[in-house]
């Protein structure tokens, strides 16, 4: 039996392991801690979503973290604008259209962030597009001013995580691929509740050529 052990014996590996999943478990925030600053969203929203293989890439970092921090999942996106209160068949007519005249864009990120703020807990920032900008201004003037002002980023972890725990997020996801993000498509959500009640209306391709 004590070849099979090792030099401990069986109660002190048992100590041992009960001590090393009480750390684990005290290094993932609870439920209530995660979800305090939740902000249950209402209207209608315009994402830019990547094209499929950034998106299955982003995607999965997004729910791995989700599921190492118990914190909420949701699809890799853009806002463009959100808080929408018109009539979903205008807004989506005002989506198709700016779909049609606009090219894919390719996004290229700046850094990795973080802020106390639940929807942008741990997020990608990008440079400065001017064909960022120039679509954000055209949904505006179809659409009437947002209510906040525009950043644009991605965000990757949703939830009110300590500082310490974002920071030490951030300096993990710095590691990974800054390539540039092709942007190809224009979707209208509903981003009304909680996300996991998020549901996608409408989407179009950005088609127009380059």
């Amino acid at each position: 039996m004590r070849g099979l052990v090792g030099p401990e014996g069986p109660c002190q590996l048992l100590a041992r392991a009960n001590s090393f999943q009480k750390r684990v478990r005290s290094s993932v925030p609870s439920p209530e801690k995660v979800y305090a600053g939740a902000v249950k969203l209402a209207g209608l929203s315009l994402w830019l979503v990547p094209e499929p293989k950034a998106r299955r890439r982003l995607g999965a970092t997004i729910t791995r973290l989700a599921r190492r921090l118990g914190t909420p999942r949701f699809a890799p996106h853009v806002t463009l604008i959100g808080g929408l209160r018109r009539p979903l068949r205008e807004i989506g007519a005002v989506a198709a259209g700016l779909a049609r005249s606009t090219a894919p864009l390719e996004l290229r990120p700046a850094r990795v962030g973080e802020r106390p703020h639940f929807y942008r807990s741990v997020f990608l920032a990008f440079e400065k597009s001017e064909a960022l900008g120039r679509l954000r201004a055209r949904a505006r003037k179809a659409l009437g001013p947002a209510r906040r002002r525009f950043f644009a980023h991605l965000s990757l972890v949703y939830g009110d995580l300590d500082a310490r725990t974002r920071r030490r997020l951030v300096a993990k996801l710095a590691r990974e691929s800054r390539a540039p993000i092709r942007f190809a498509r224009l979707q209208v959500m509903r981003t009304e509740g909680e996300p996991r009640e998020w549901r996608l209306v409408a989407s179009f391709a950005l088609s127009r050529r380059a």
